[in-house]
């Protein structure tokens, strides 16, 4: 009981420091009210959850009626799997960096627009407004 205790304290703290990087400073209660009570309910529920380890042993076949372990092990199957391995990764690594090249990009788009933007105000709700940039309308104008 002691161990499930201090995982809830634990969760409840790491939703804590959540909330504090990123709904600390908003005006949206529900949201922030929402947020918290979720937190809570999740705190109370994530150390009932038991992850385990263990490999899982599935006998998948291969043409000849062997399953992949005893192809690996037999060393028959080994260069075609390493290959699709290999092309798999390569083709995920891939994807990561055009991903942050495409996020690095946007990050870039929105960083020039905010330099080149007017101020207005001066105190915790600052507005800054770009003369070329119109807001997002679904209607057609």
């Amino acid at each position: 009981m002691t161990g499930y205790l201090l995982k809830v304290n634990i969760c409840v703290a790491l939703f804590y420091a959540v909330y504090l990087v990123l709904f600390r400073h908003t005006n949206r209660l529900q949201l922030n009210r929402a947020f918290l009570l979720l937190g809570l309910l999740l705190s109370f529920l994530a150390p009932l959850i038991i992850l385990t380890s263990s490999p899982i042993d599935l006998p998948l076949k291969i043409l000849n009626g062997n399953t992949i372990m005893d192809s690996l092990n037999s060393g028959e199957a080994s260069g075609a799997l390493n290959d699709n391995y290999f092309f798999l990764s390569y083709l995920y690594y891939c994807g990561v960096a055009i991903s942050l090249l495409i996020t690095l990009v946007s990050l870039l788009k929105l960083f020039r627009i905010y330099l080149s933007s007017d101020k207005l105000g001066r105190h915790h709700g600052t507005l800054r407004i770009h003369p070329n940039i119109q807001p997002f309308s679904l209607q057609p104008s």
